[in-house]
């Protein structure tokens, strides 16, 4: 490891109490996986330097990698809140499971660009309560288990409704109409691989 500063965007995805006011906080980047960080006295009022970094917030951080586990944080911007998430309890419920299935899953030292690009994307979906029959939580499930080669081998057409599914998932193109049955069995599908 290197003992350099360097910058990263983070999704926040986890936050716990550390000796009374400190928080462990664990995110992920698309280009360095998962990263876990304490922020010192961070429930004091007073002293919290870093008041932006809170759940599912996206913060451009400055970090340094430590021979532990924790790695020591120097500023923090924040990029995109989804703060409005939690109005909506279903929505909330999902951007949690989503939290728990990344943070069991995600290394550190990894790149996640895909997945963090459909989480974005899903974090901005949820916080807005938009109605769909679109089953994010198993849509960022599909992108992690494609973007590290998990998937079972496909024929092509199957192939290109991956891409296609892949590409609306990171923003980069649209998904014809779908009935929701075809969600619920894709949902089943995704579920049983992990």
């Amino acid at each position: 490891m290197t003992d350099k500063r360097y910058t990263t965007e983070l999704l926040v995805l986890k936050k716990s109490i550390f000796q009374d006011t400190s928080l462990i906080v664990n995110g992920f980047s698309k280009n360095e996986g998962k990263i876990d960080f304490i922020l010192k006295n961070a429930l004091s009022i007073k002293k919290n330097k870093y008041p932006v970094i809170d759940l599912f917030r996206e913060v451009k951080v400055e970090l340094k990698h430590n021979d532990g586990r924790f790695q020591a944080i120097y500023s923090a911007e924040l990029l995109n809140n989804y703060d409005s998430i939690v109005n909506f309890s279903d929505n909330l419920n999902s951007a949690y499971l989503a939290s728990k299935f990344l943070l069991k899953n995600i290394q550190p030292l990894i790149p996640y660009s895909a997945t963090y690009a459909a989480v974005k994307k899903a974090l901005n979906f949820w916080s807005q309560n938009k109605n769909s029959t679109l089953p994010y939580l198993s849509i960022i499930k599909f992108v992690f288990f494609y973007e590290n080669g998990i998937l079972p081998e496909v024929n092509k057409e199957q192939a290109d409704w991956f891409n296609t599914l892949l590409n609306f998932a990171t923003g980069k193109g649209k998904l014809p109409e779908i009935s929701k049955e075809y969600w619920d069995s894709f949902s089943e599908w995704i579920n049983q691989i992990n």
